[in-house]
């Protein structure tokens, strides 16, 4: 069972070994989640995990290939469209989102304070729309 606290006696050498051909960030995305969090005895999680680790890759190529490539292409019609790197990377970002979000990592105090806050907000601006306060 994952264990939803940081796990201190996990190190770099004990984590499971990874994929062989992950690049430098996959391999980061990797280790980082694996040096916080026990997957040894969950390899679904595991196959997510790597699956974010390869996207993680994927998005550093794309970004790097799309640094010399213009905003917008031409479209079939000759119109200008947005250039199909920026269209993959959404794709891929998004992806990332999904592969992460299904591995049920807690969130950081951050997370849950930014949400408080917009709750908090969305909550006052109801009660001064429902009893017309401002």
């Amino acid at each position: 069972m994952t264990n939803l606290e940081s796990v201190p006696d996990i190190t770099p050498d004990t984590i499971p070994a990874s994929p062989e051909d992950l690049g430098d960030a996959g391999l980061e995305l990797w280790t980082r989640i694996n040096t916080t969090f026990d997957f040894a005895d969950e390899p679904g999680k595991l196959a997510i995990l790597e699956q974010a680790a390869r996207t993680v890759d994927q998005i550093e190529a794309l970004e790097e290939a799309k640094k010399d490539a213009p905003l917008t292409a031409k479209g079939s019609m000759g119109q200008a469209v947005i250039h199909p790197f920026i269209q993959e990377l959404r794709q891929q970002r998004g992806s990332l989102n999904s592969l992460m979000k299904s591995l049920g990592l807690p969130e950081s105090d951050e997370e849950t304070a930014a949400k408080a806050e917009r709750r908090s907000k969305a909550g006052k601006a109801g009660a001064a729309g429902r009893w017309g306060r401002q």
